[in-house]
């Protein structure tokens, strides 16, 4: 499903009402971290946000932090993020699945200095399933918002978009 309905803008997000209300209080620039369980939707909202910050797509980079095990190779992204672009002046950088630092202290304060000083046209977004190992002062340095997963309720009114959108007539116990 997650292929079929893939949400491009904050409106195409279905439920989350309090998140949405949420985020547009959120100052653009200042580092943004998502927290909730898997499956809620954080990295498909890091996306949109960081296609609506950006002035090409091109400059939106999402890193798997359990991929991010090299501190050298740390320091070349942020080095790489504050560097100019063809596409635009403007970048985003995720980090999906941050709580993957958590693993190595030094893989989060390799972040601290550049997520204290953040450059106005590169926009971190955090994405984690759990933050209580990470380190406070590394926890600081952003804006947490929590994604919950949908209601009963709204997982049935999504249920009946999808249907309605693709022509499938669903049955109540397939509705179930």
């Amino acid at each position: 499903m997650n292929i079929e309905y893939n949400p491009s803008e904050v409106d195409q997000l279905f439920g989350l009402t309090l998140f949405k209300s949420t985020l547009g209080k959120v100052q653009l620039g200042i580092p943004l971290m998502l927290e909730g369980p898997r499956g809620c939707g954080k990295s498909s909202i890091a996306r949109i946000i960081g296609r609506e910050f950006c002035d090409s797509e091109e400059e939106v980079q999402e890193i798997n932090c359990a991929d991010l095990t090299n501190i050298a190779a740390m320091r070349d992204l942020i080095h790489d993020m504050n560097s100019s672009s063809i596409f635009g002046v403007r970048k985003v950088i995720i980090l999906d699945e941050v709580q993957q630092l958590k693993l190595s202290q030094p893989s989060q304060n390799v972040w601290l200095k550049p997520l204290d000083n953040p450059n106005k046209n590169v926009f971190v977004i955090a994405c984690t399933t759990d933050s209580n190992d990470l380190l406070p002062t590394f926890l600081r340095r952003f804006t947490r918002l929590k994604v919950k997963p949908l209601t009963e309720t709204e997982s049935s009114d999504f249920i009946d978009f999808l249907s309605t959108k693709y022509s499938v007539a669903l049955n109540r116990i397939s509705k179930k």
